[in-house]
């Protein structure tokens, strides 16, 4: 029985969510094909918080860095989801934390009264 994962249909401009080896998720947009085979393409980062996330995790880059001129490789491996409609991200989302509600919702169970 063979473990042979599908493969992906990338095509030129699709938006991913990705990991990178810095241990910092990413959205990336592909700008070149490398080898379809093997999953290797070309991609631009989006957010200006991706670059801060980066430097925190110690990549050398500047604060300064246009997103669209940081390239990087985005393997197949790497990739998490698409992203269909990026418009919907906010631009100043922090990445990795999720909002908790401010308090827990609370289940009542149907309770008989009893008659005296």
């Amino acid at each position: 029985m063979s473990t042979s994962k599908k493969k992906r249909n990338i095509k030129i401009g699709d938006i991913y969510f990705a990991h990178t080896f810095a241990n910092v998720k990413v959205y990336q947009r592909v700008t070149k094909i490398e080898n379809r085979e093997k999953g290797i393409y070309v991609g631009v980062l989006l957010r200006d918080v991706d670059i801060e996330e980066l430097i925190k995790a110690g990549v050398p880059l500047n604060k300064d860095d246009d997103p669209e001129s940081c390239e990087g490789v985005l393997y197949d491996f790497q990739i998490i989801k698409k992203i269909r409609d990026f418009n919907k991200i906010s631009k100043g989302d922090k990445l990795n934390r999720k909002v908790k509600p401010t308090g827990r919702r609370r289940i009542v169970r149907g309770t008989k009264k009893k008659k005296a």
